[in-house]
């Protein structure tokens, strides 16, 4: 802020605090509170936003980096099991359920899973610039029409004080021509106040409603833009890795996994799997 801006503002401070309030000051404080707490609202979608675009970034890369340790811990067992047939008690029977995915199943898997981090980051990138782009629009109007409401009430400040400024001389002994000089000009800078403050005044009565209005609307769009925008994504990723399940028979088409019947899988699996696994020569030695 500027000298003359500090000025200004310790000049009109006092009636700020102290000043009569209208009913119309009142309402323009509530329209400055909605867009305080609307801009609030944005950049918390903002940052939401961003999240999101991470998140889907950061759950196929480690996606791919489970898919390689996966590999490289198949390529070890088929490794000590090739290079020496005593290295373990008995040979590894490939056909077992805990060993059905080979090392070229896990290869099709990673190349499918950087293909869908490649469409993913591109349609999360997409999606977040787009939601960037209006979530600042919106907060580039609402600003605008905040600044006008500053604007207004300083002026508005300006006007009540010129206003009880000439009351006062009025109020007074106005003898010689000095003082009706004096009073005259009072008179128009009272004039010139009160055009600038009431052009304001009725400029903000028009749009501010429709802004309120058309804010709700917006808001309310903007929400499920977020929402369908990361289920595009989720349906994406889920399309491919089902269709890959199918293609290469982990899954069928008649069977649809929920959540308790793929832990139940995994635990019984992952019993075989640690049993056959303590039995290895290999981790004994």
């Amino acid at each position: 802020m500027s000298l003359r801006g500090v000025g200004k503002a310790l000049y009109r401070t006092p009636h700020q605090l102290f000043g009569q309030k209208t009913a119309e000051d009142i309402l323009f404080k509530q329209w400055e509170h909605d867009i305080k707490t609307a801009l609030a609202g944005l950049e918390y979608l903002k940052l939401e936003n961003q999240k999101w675009k991470k998140f889907w970034i950061s759950v196929i890369t480690n996606f791919i980096q489970v898919i390689e340790i996966f590999r490289d811990l198949h390529c070890e067992l088929e490794h000590a099991h090739g290079a020496d047939g005593a290295a373990a008690e008995k040979p590894i029977d490939k056909n077992e359920e805990f060993t059905s995915v080979t090392i070229h199943e896990l290869e099709q898997a990673g190349k499918l899973a950087s293909i869908i981090l490649e469409r993913t980051t591109r349609l999360a990138e997409d999606s977040s610039d787009s939601f960037f782009a209006k979530c600042n629009e919106m907060i580039h109007t609402l600003k605008g029409a905040e600044k006008l409401i500053t604007k207004r009430s300083h002026k508005k400040i300006d006007y009540d004080m010129k206003s009880n400024k000439v009351d006062s001389t009025l109020k007074g002994s106005i003898k010689t021509d000095k003082d009706k000089v004096k009073l005259e000009s009072e008179q128009q800078k009272l004039t010139e106040s009160e055009v600038i403050y009431k052009d304001l005044n009725d400029k903000i009565k028009l749009v501010m409603p429709e802004i309120l209005a058309n804010l709700s609307e917006f808001i309310s769009k903007l929400t499920y833009k977020l929402y369908f925008s990361n289920l595009d994504i989720l349906n994406f990723i889920q399309r491919n890795v089902e269709k890959f399940d199918r293609i290469h028979g982990i899954a069928s088409d008649s069977k649809f996994l929920v959540y308790d019947d793929i832990i139940a899988d995994f635990n019984g699996l992952y019993s075989q799997a640690q049993i056959k696994l303590e039995n290895l020569s290999l981790l004994k030695e």
